[in-house]
């Protein structure tokens, strides 16, 4: 059976299901200290000094970055405060199939508590597999395919653990508080978990 769940949280918010959140880390002083091809596959930390600690490779690390171990190295999310006056949250979900590919069908809900602007979405997985999530938007009642939001842009994996997309040209950006979002597993195989991680800006 599967086991899906929504998030919602701040610029250092958490996570859930395939994801465990272990706490900050200084990218410039690397505390507490990480190693390149060395973890747990789905810890992740949130930046909060900004440095040039080489992760397998990766070295611009700036707050509010995410450093995730896929299980072999590390990688970011790039989820970073640009500007002191500008203020970053997430919101998501995660899907979690036993073991096995998800369900299609509906993942969950959240409300959005503040109004802002979508700037962008992170999907990782647990491993390299395919899936595609279509995401939902109504305010004050819960949205059905109809308000859909992605356009053409619909968070996707094709036989790939992670990626990405800030661009948005086809999604419906602004957001108003009280909005429910809703999340739909369209397709999935050989994957067995997904986390989907979408950023605002608030305004």
């Amino acid at each position: 059976m599967s086991n899906y769940f929504g998030f919602i949280s701040g610029s250092t918010g958490g996570g859930g299901g395939g994801l465990t959140f272990k706490g900050n880390w200084d990218a410039l002083l690397n505390i507490p200290a990480l190693a390149s091809g060395v973890g747990v596959n789905g810890d992740y930390y949130i930046v909060s000094v900004a440095g040039n600690t080489n992760l397998d490779g990766i070295t611009n690390w700036q707050i509010g970055d995410w450093a995730i171990f896929n299980g072999t190295v590390w990688q970011k999310i790039d989820n970073s405060v640009t500007s002191p006056n500008v203020r970053t949250a997430t919101f998501g979900c995660t899907v979690n199939g036993g073991g096995f590919a998800p369900l299609v069908g509906i993942i969950g809900y959240t409300v959005i508590p503040y109004n802002g602007t979508i700037t962008g979405w992170n999907i990782v997985s647990d491993i390299a597999g395919s899936c595609v999530i279509d995401v939902w938007k109504a305010n004050g009642v819960v949205p059905t395919v109809a308000n859909t939001i992605a356009g053409t842009e619909k968070p996707t994996l094709i036989a790939q653990q992670l990626n990405s997309d800030n661009a948005l040209t086809t999604w419906t950006i602004a957001v108003t508080s009280g909005d429910v979002i809703g999340f739909y597993l369209d397709s999935a195989s050989t994957l067995t978990s997904v986390n989907l991680i979408i950023t605002i800006l608030k305004t």
